[in-house]
């Protein structure tokens, strides 16, 4: 980049990095970790995917499609040479780089540093609750720019947009959300056609040539095939979005109506009508019509949120150049005043953030209950959905569990046996004899845990305020 590029860099922005940098470093770890350490730790020390399943007896030899790999092993290496908040840290700053792309994208079309940093943090808010320790990060930081090159090309015909190749290569191996990338370069490829056909849009100004556009996207769809899953990958994506099993999992469901999720989410969609009503609607017909999509996928989809929030910002660059600049550069500002505004944020958040992989975490996390297990002669442990990876990080390879939260390898049927288990349906007590197990592990309010307790097949022989453990009555 030109210094003249940079030299625009605006106060505002440089606190909206801040609130990310310090929301990124405070949030709690994810349930999901343990299963990107499970990963990333088979993958180092195997030299491998763990393909076909080798952590669960509930997909015992079911084939899956390992689409974070990369991210995994990388996850695994910072934190088992940097420690957790050292890993929390790398993140934020993949966070802050996200963002600063975006920022860098809107400057390029002319949008003034205060409608920047309005619209980077709504977003980034909207956002927040995916933030952390999670391969989605990578994912974010290559849609921000693939959007910003898309962007540039669309506005003056750049030939920058053959380094996006790579790009996708890269996306396809860090995170399986690559198809949106894809998207963007279909918005350019509408917008050639409707220059094309010579059809009537506001900001008609569209310079995508379609000689770069169309070589590149074909060249970068060929390299996505290029991954321990290979083409298979391709379609992994489109399967997740549209299985039945997604309703299971509470990141594929709408934001549960109050939550912190569905507020910032609001919020979000107030801003977006804000900027389109003070920018006149001044939006290309294409890029409407994307942003109603990404919109109404959002909101169908906790899931997806983030990637959706980062491309309407974007897409909305033409009406956000419509609000009134207010000049505010880092020399106009006085030093203290520009380093408290990033650095409290980030400074808070520190002092918040996770220092070990005993929390804290999104959900409560069975320690206890899984060190008492650790000490018990088990193979087969029926456990509770969302704790499967964090009990295989301790109990793994000497025992297994039934289930783990990647859903993936499970909706062959032992997803389907774990509901009916779970949700006390008739005959449950025959699923869950089928299965084997001599361990079970349940959360201590559940409803399982004192229908187990009638049960003679089973004894409780642990028990605190988050987890129950049984023991087979028979063999415990």
């Amino acid at each position: 980049m030109t210094r003249k590029y940079w030299r625009d860099l605006a106060a505002p922005t440089l606190a909206a990095l801040g609130i990310v940098a310090g929301i990124s470093l405070a949030h709690p770890l994810d349930s999901d970790l343990w299963i990107h350490l499970n990963t990333g730790r088979y993958i180092a020390e195997n030299g491998r995917t763990p393909v076909p399943d080798p952590f669960t007896f509930g997909a015992a030899g079911e084939d899956w499609i390992p689409h974070e790999w990369l991210s995994e092993w990388l996850i695994y290496q910072l934190i088992s040479n940097v420690g957790v908040w050292g890993a929390q840290a790398f993140f934020a700053l993949v966070s802050m780089a996200t963002w600063l792309v975006v920022d860098r994208a809107l400057a390029g079309a002319r949008v003034g540093p205060f409608a920047r940093a309005f619209a980077i943090t709504i977003a980034a808010l909207a956002a927040s609750q995916f933030v952390g320790i999670r391969p989605m990060q990578f994912g974010l930081l290559l849609l921000a720019i693939t959007a910003a090159v898309a962007m540039r090309h669309r506005r003056s015909g750049s030939r920058l947009i053959w380094l996006l190749p790579p790009v996708f290569l890269a996306w396809a191996n860090f995170h399986g959300s690559f198809p949106i990338g894809f998207g963007m370069l279909a918005l350019l490829g509408l917008d050639w056609l409707w220059r094309r056909f010579n059809l009537p849009s506001p900001l008609y100004g569209c310079r995508t040539r379609i000689v770069h556009l169309a070589p590149v996207a074909l060249f970068g769809a060929a390299l996505v095939a290029i991954n321990p899953s290979g083409p298979a990958l391709w379609a992994h994506p489109f399967w997740q979005l549209t299985t039945p099993a997604r309703e299971f999992n509470s990141d594929w469901n709408p934001p549960a109506t109050f939550t912190a999720t569905w507020w910032f989410f609001g919020i979000f969609l107030i801003g977006v009508v804000v900027v389109l009503i003070w920018g006149r609607f001044q939006i290309p017909s294409a890029s409407a019509a994307a942003v109603i999509v990404l919109l109404a996928l959002a909101y169908s989809a906790r899931k997806t949120i983030p990637f959706s929030v980062l491309a309407v910002v974007v897409l909305l660059s033409g009406s956000l150049a419509r609000i009134p600049a207010m000049n505010l550069r880092l020399h106009s500002v006085p030093g203290l005043l520009l380093a408290a505004s990033m650095m409290v944020p980030i400074g808070v958040g520190a002092w918040l953030a996770p220092t070990s992989l005993d929390g804290p975490s999104v959900v409560p996390m069975p320690y206890g209950a899984r060190d008492y297990i650790a000490g018990l002669p088990t193979g087969r442990v029926w456990n509770t959905y969302h704790w499967g990876g964090f009990l295989t990080w301790t109990l793994w390879p000497d025992s297994k569990v039934y289930i783990d939260g990647r859903y993936d390898p499970f909706v062959s049927g032992a997803l389907e046996s774990y509901i009916h288990v779970d949700g006390l349906s008739p005959g449950w007590e025959e699923v869950l004899r089928s299965a084997e197990p001599d361990t079970i592990i349940v959360q201590f309010q559940s409803a399982l845990a004192p229908a187990l307790r009638s049960d003679p097949n089973w004894v409780v022989t642990y028990e605190d305020e988050v987890a129950t453990v049984f023991v087979d009555a028979g063999g415990g």
